[in-house]
């Protein structure tokens, strides 16, 4: 028979594994997209983000964006930190539209 501490532990793995099976979503890391002068952040921050938005800052070929748009749940709070700081090296004016939301240290 299995020990308790072993049992406790295969428990929160299955219940953890059948969560990001039924809510692909939270596993989904952050969209950015472009249109013009204006950023868009959508959707929740996960591992990596951080680097994935200084990559969409530095993209060479695109006018520089000059407002950013933020739709986020939260997410990993040091790459939200991150993000936060490029956005202030930058000068980023950031807008919350009435229809979204912010629940982190983005804005």
């Amino acid at each position: 028979m299995l020990n308790h501490q072993l049992y406790i532990k295969l428990q929160r793995f299955f219940a953890a594994a059948f969560l990001m099976l039924a809510c692909p979503q939270w596993l989904q890391a952050a969209e950015f997209t472009r249109n013009g002068p204006v950023g868009i952040l959508n959707g929740q921050i996960q591992a990596g983000d951080d680097y994935r938005f200084h990559q969409f800052l530095s993209q060479s070929n695109a006018a520089p964006i000059k407002v950013l748009y933020l739709n986020s749940p939260g997410g990993y709070v040091y790459e939200a930190y991150k993000i936060t700081e490029m956005v202030r090296a930058a000068g980023l004016d950031t807008v919350v539209d009435a229809q979204h939301v912010v629940l982190q240290g983005l804005s």
